[in-house]
């Protein structure tokens, strides 16, 4: 059931609680801190599903907004939460292979080998991407390549002497030079 409060509309549930602005952020700061001990991998999405759920709240930025105000979270919380969604963006692009999961890793820079796991091949087709790197050089001229090539979501990066490219588009990553 839901009552109209000017422009706003609130649950019953919402009415019943009786608690300051400071005291729900400690009881979501709570609830946000169970979460991430009993799922350590836990991303940003999928908290922000579960806090939208049970508070009517979302996290974005570092920052719970409630009803105009603002409370920042814990910089441990943020940090998990950063690192967590780095290794899921990372395992997006499906390794199948050890060089890849390597590659990704030392992309990922503070992402540990053990997190990103080795997939099946999903029938990777890197022609796809290597098409999509010609024509992007064939329609550029040479000194705005580069810039081009960033806005067409390629990536590259020298690792261990090696040229890769990051397709982030199409989730898939080819040595260069191969």
């Amino acid at each position: 059931m839901l009552v109209v409060k000017g422009i706003e509309l609130l649950k019953i549930k919402e009415l019943l609680r009786f608690e300051k602005p400071d005291e729900r952020f400690v009881r979501i700061d709570d609830y946000v801190s169970g979460l991430l001990s009993d799922n350590g991998n836990m991303t940003t999405f999928e908290l922000n599903k579960k806090l939208r759920r049970s508070f009517g709240v979302k996290i974005s930025q570092g920052k719970i907004s409630w009803r105009g105000k603002e409370h920042q979270l814990n910089e441990e919380i943020m940090a998990k939460l950063k690192h967590n969604n780095k290794v899921e963006w990372l395992q997006s692009f499906h390794p199948s292979s050890l060089q890849e999961k390597m590659i990704l890793c030392k992309i990922g820079r503070d992402v540990e080998e053990g997190v990103i796991s080795i997939e099946p091949s999903e029938n990777k087709s890197p022609e796809k991407t290597v098409t999509h790197i010609r024509e992007t050089m064939k329609s550029s001229s040479q000194s705005k390549m580069l810039g081009r090539m960033r806005n067409e979501g390629l990536a590259f990066y020298r690792i261990d002497g090696n040229l890769y490219c990051l397709d982030v588009a199409n989730h898939t990553i080819i040595n260069v030079a191969d």
